[in-house]
């Protein structure tokens, strides 16, 4: 296997993930609250469940 820059390291994984709710946040509070909520599909999850999924499978991962 070749090496290339994208290859993700342990720590550039984990440096990427601690990023990320500072990266979400302003975004995330420009949203209207409805708009949170909205489902664009039948089995479409809304940004509250994407978010609340970021969070768990944080909380698991990391858990150790």
């Amino acid at each position: 296997m070749v090496s290339t820059a994208t290859e993700f390291s342990p720590s550039r994984a984990a440096a990427i993930i601690q990023a990320t709710p500072g990266v979400l946040r302003p975004l995330l509070q420009a949203v209207d609250p409805p708009l949170c909520r909205w489902h664009p599909g039948p089995d479409e999850w809304c940004i509250n469940e994407i978010i609340g999924h970021l969070i768990e499978a944080d909380r698991h991962a990391f858990a150790n």
